[in-house]
């Protein structure tokens, strides 16, 4: 009877295991983050979330990869996050930088529609190349009044957890 027991125990342990690995993301995809359509309180994907964007490229063509994602349309959960017609002007790396040249249509945003814009376009810039820090500007239009916008992970709050640090 323990013998048959134990057996159990290591089974339920070994589908406890098996059920908490992380989820992989689909072949042939990459991870990309839009706005959430109806926000979520409490949660550092409140706004800004993950899905993943199936490509055809089995290479990093970090060009034709924002392109895609800049044109495609957000699944269920999702809301528009860029203008209709946005393009990636100018992409380049340089060491754990990426400077970003997008199309003027960017510069139709402004305030936080900008700001959750560009946020998204960041955390998918850096989730796909692992760099540290993203310029992004227009062709031809400031951003809000800018010529250039810098942003890294430490550029936006996605919790606002300073409350719970209080005694």
């Amino acid at each position: 009877m323990k013998k048959i027991l134990c057996f159990i125990l290591v089974l339920c342990t070994f589908i406890g295991i098996v059920g908490c690995t992380a989820k992989a993301s689909p072949e042939n995809s990459i991870t990309v983050y839009y706005k959430r359509e109806k926000l979520i309180y409490g949660a550092a994907d409140s706004v800004v979330a993950a899905t993943y964007l199936e490509t055809d490229s089995g290479t990093p063509n970090y060009e034709y990869l924002l392109n895609q994602y800049l044109a495609a349309t957000p699944g269920d959960g999702f809301a528009t996050t860029f203008p209709e017609d946005l393009k990636l002007v100018n992409f380049k790396l340089e060491g754990l930088t990426v400077k970003v040249v997008l199309s003027d249509q960017i510069a139709a945003y402004s305030g936080m529609t900008l700001t959750i814009a560009l946020t998204c376009l960041t955390q998918t810039i850096m989730s796909l190349t692992g760099c540290h820090e993203v310029i992004i500007s227009a062709e031809s239009a400031q951003l809000d009044g800018q010529n250039f916008i810098t942003l890294n992970r430490d550029s936006y709050l996605l919790l606002d957890d300073s409350g719970a640090t209080q005694n």
